[in-house]
């Protein structure tokens, strides 16, 4: 008896085009990867797909407005680190969405893209 199972039942409705999408998400870089918003507003987690350059405006649609310095508390599930407004997103696709980027050159990962371009502008000058 197998240890799961129900797998043969979750496993039924997967056809090729399923397929062919997991295949062509999973060979995607992850900046171009959607991701599940996880901002809670005090009832449900928002659950919405966006792609990474997405979230900036997003999170404005939750309230992340003001000037640059205002203080704001991630709303993000299990967080609640509070920084200025214009911390937000980097926080949110560092910390939440844990994206990294890799140098082209040596491989080398970054979790912040201007800190991989200064890599690479310094290290490998073309």
């Amino acid at each position: 008896m197998s240890a799961y199972p129900n797998a043969i039942l979750y496993n039924q409705d997967f056809n090729d085009e399923d397929q062919a999408t997991l295949l062509q998400y999973l060979a995607s870089p992850p900046d171009r990867r959607p991701h599940l918003c996880g901002w809670f507003d005090g009832q449900v987690v928002c659950n919405q797909p966006l792609l990474p350059d997405e979230f900036a405006s997003h999170l404005r649609r939750h309230g992340v407005t003001g000037d640059d310095k205002t203080k704001i508390r991630c709303c993000w599930v299990r967080c609640g680190t509070v920084m200025n407004k214009e911390s937000v997103n980097r926080h949110v696709l560092e910390t939440h969405l844990e994206l990294k980027y890799m140098c082209p050159v040596c491989g080398y990962q970054f979790s912040r893209k201007d800190t991989m371009v200064n890599h690479q502008r310094n290290t490998h000058p073309t």
